[in-house]
């Protein structure tokens, strides 16, 4: 079996076939396993899966503040509550925490046990031919193979849908995103992620782990905008200076020393899961706008349901056919739920604003938190 592409999709998918003692390979373009970004959050879908692989324990210990979150709750840009997912709640429940953790510790744990036998790194997919269940494969070093199945994992503009010649139209969300990563050390301690919604802004904040919290920010933005390409770090605080409570106070610490990643924020319009025996894993196959924190659990999920697949059925064609059966509405959801919920959140309207926050108050904290546990939990 073929992997391309070495982040979370495919190094989770990696970790099941390589405990059921499966030949695997892993191809990444990079020169260096490497996770670009800033922090993540894994909800408790993503933690039943790296218990699953024996990884929720060193998950923990490396994720924020060495500890599950407590809650997550969403804000207006004053820090008035509007409304909250009890997490630990959740773990009380379920067994499964909900884990903020930066994506390169994410990285190592699934990392850890791979060898260089295994990962062939600067390499990429130039040609595939299908014949009859087979794959041939030319890489770009020149080498040449066959695999029965091709796992692509190679993200929202991956290069195997590309040479299938398969649409892959991307909807821009309407608004840009910064992230980065602050140091608080002992100023002050988060045990909860927060969503602060203002006007046709956020700023989120995420605690990740050994006195840092990872923070993203959005605002209503034509694509491309040259303007936030490259924003200072002082006009980024000035940007978002209509934040108070927690948000002001992280902004307060940003230097610019401190590295802002910028992005537009696009989905997939087209979602593919398989294609002959080629079979599509995380934003490779369904990227979704990241307004529901569940890009890395869908990837996660995806693994599993694969892998488990695999086991259960009588050949990788049937395997693979009730992937995409299972897979493509769960994940068909996520992202048009993800870009509703965006749409709502950058609201620019005062009225608007106004009714949002009103009817999200509405909403008792254990009508949102039970919501999330029969959602997270069905796949």
């Amino acid at each position: 079996m073929l992997i391309v592409g070495g982040g979370i999709a495919g190094l989770t998918m990696f970790q099941f076939l390589q405990n059921r003692g499966h030949q695997v390979t892993l191809v990444e373009k990079a020169d260096k396993l490497r996770a670009d970004g800033a922090g993540i959050m894994l909800g408790i879908n993503a933690m039943k899966v790296m218990g699953i692989l024996g990884l929720s324990d060193e998950v923990l210990s490396k994720g924020a503040p060495g500890a599950p979150l407590k809650e997550f709750s969403m804000t207006d840009s004053r820090g008035t509550m509007l409304g909250k997912v009890e997490s630990r709640y959740l773990q009380n429940e379920t067994g499964y925490a909900t884990v903020g953790i930066h994506r390169a510790a994410l990285h190592e744990i699934l990392t850890d046990n791979l060898t260089s036998a295994n990962v062939k790194l600067c390499t990429s997919v130039k040609q595939i031919t299908t014949n009859l269940e087979k794959n041939d494969v030319v890489f770009s070093d020149g080498d040449e193979q066959t695999y029965d199945l091709i796992i692509a994992a190679d993200g929202i503009y991956s290069n195997t849908r590309d040479l299938r010649n398969i649409t892959s139209a991307l909807r821009y969300s309407g608004y840009t995103c910064w992230r980065l990563v602050v140091d608080v050390s002992e100023k002050f301690s988060v045990d909860s992620g927060f969503e602060m919604w203002g006007r046709a802004k956020r700023f989120g904040i995420v605690p990740i782990g050994k006195n840092k919290i990872f923070c993203f920010a959005t605002c209503n933005a034509q694509a491309n905008e040259e303007n936030y390409k490259y924003l200072s770090v002082e006009a980024f605080k000035h940007l978002f200076a209509e934040f108070g409570g927690l948000a002001q106070k992280i902004l307060s610490l940003l230097s610019e020393e401190h590295e802002l990643i910028h992005s537009d924020l696009y989905n997939q319009q087209n979602i593919c899961m398989t294609y002959g025996n080629i079979v599509f894993v995380g934003d490779s196959a369904h990227a979704a706008i990241p307004n529901m924190g569940h890009g890395a659990g869908m990837a996660i999920e995806d693994a599993y349901v694969l892998n488990q697949l695999l086991i259960s059925t009588d050949s990788v064609t049937e395997a693979l056919k009730e992937y995409n059966l299972m897979r493509s509405p769960r994940v068909q959801l996520i992202r048009d739920k993800s870009y509703t919920l965006g749409k709502v959140a950058q609201w620019n309207s005062y009225l608007a604003i106004m009714l949002r926050n009103y009817m999200l108050k509405l909403l008792p904290s254990q009508v949102l938190t039970k919501s999330q546990k029969i959602f997270l939990l069905d796949f």
